[in-house]
């Protein structure tokens, strides 16, 4: 079989190029939003969940303008950024508030509170994630309703996995599917630093067997950084191909730098 490879381009085409490829699009044969994929184009959940005037304690009393003042500081510096969980955010209103104050190539991620009640569609530089811990039955159908509800109310949803690893590969990836066919358009899976990488590797490769509304799965797949894991660097993420990442901020600009060494690009600004 001839291989034909494809011409290597330059960091700055790379960058030029990306900034418009890269786009995420709403298709509106499957209903979903679409991020097409390029193995070498990353894009980062920022983790801002301990953000100084975000914190979940200090949520309710933090001045409105101070709230709005670090998401400006966020929306700047980083193209998605994920809120920590609190009840100011689960209301509309205040979702859209919120969304006015970041830029138009910025997405806010707000981890969804069940049940979730508002009766109208939040703006679409917003994205709730739903969390799903795979090793409670009860949970994972409620959260398949959850993630159902948002989608039904025109919301852009993904799902966060927890305690995958527990289960069988084809499990996670037949729950995946459901998610994925209830709205999801992304999934990120919760990792932590394993001894055997192959275990997580054989999870990835199950998820990407699906079939389901929306763009290919490896496209849609998201992982937690693991900084102290060359093993994880190398198989899961560039030999893979899984170009979503979940970072905390204080690792944006080590891992700006690891994928540069590597003549890749991202969406950190």
């Amino acid at each position: 079989m001839i291989r034909f490879l494809r011409p290597r381009l330059s960091y700055l085409q790379r960058r030029t190029l990306s900034s418009s490829a890269i786009k995420p699009y709403y298709d509106s044969q499957s209903a979903r939003w679409i991020t097409p994929h390029d193995r070498e184009y990353f894009r980062f959940s920022v983790d801002a969940t301990s953000h100084p005037l975000l914190l979940d304690d200090d949520a309710l009393l933090t001045p409105l303008h101070e709230r709005h003042i670090a998401l400006i500081e966020l929306s700047s510096l980083y193209s998605t950024f994920v809120l920590p969980s609190t009840p100011i955010l689960q209301n509309n209103n205040n979702i859209e508030a919120h969304s006015t104050m970041i830029d138009d190539e910025s997405v806010m991620v707000v981890p969804s509170i069940f049940p979730y009640h508002a009766s109208t569609s939040a703006p679409s530089n917003v994205i709730f994630d739903v969390s799903v811990d795979v090793e409670k039955s009860a949970d994972v159908e409620s959260m398949v309703n959850h993630v159902q509800g948002h989608f039904s109310k025109n919301n852009r949803v993904r799902s966060t996995l927890t305690n995958f690893s527990n289960l069988s590969a084809v499990d996670v990836g037949s729950l995946c599917g459901k998610l994925c066919d209830a709205g999801c358009e992304e999934i990120f899976l919760n990792n932590v630093e394993v001894s055997d990488v192959d275990d997580l590797l054989e999870v990835m490769e199950e998820i990407c067997y699906v079939d389901a509304p929306g763009g290919p799965m490896l496209g849609r797949l998201g992982l937690n950084y693991i900084a102290s894991d060359e093993e994880f660097l190398e198989e899961a993420i560039f030999n893979f191909g899984c170009s979503k990442l979940r970072i905390k901020i204080n690792e944006a600009e080590q891992v700006k730098g690891i994928i540069k060494d590597r003549g890749f690009t991202s969406d950190l600004k």
